[in-house]
């Protein structure tokens, strides 16, 4: 960095209608589809684990886990 700066991220659970995703090349350079699941395998930051098992927890209970 040029400078000192912090992120914030923001997980969210996406679909697309046409089938197409478009991206801006300057915040958003790449994205993947992938099963829940088969994330939980890949390397991830810590976070994004707990997100996940998150979600994953809310599609079998329909309860939101904070």
């Amino acid at each position: 960095f040029h400078r000192p700066a912090h992120f914030i991220y923001f997980d969210l659970v996406c679909k697309v209608k046409s089938g197409v995703v478009t991206l801006d090349n300057q915040e958003l350079t790449e994205h993947i589809w992938i099963d829940p699941e088969k994330a939980l395998t890949m390397e991830l930051a810590e976070s994004y684990y707990e997100t996940i098992q998150n979600y994953l927890k809310y599609k079998q209970t329909g309860k939101i886990v904070l």
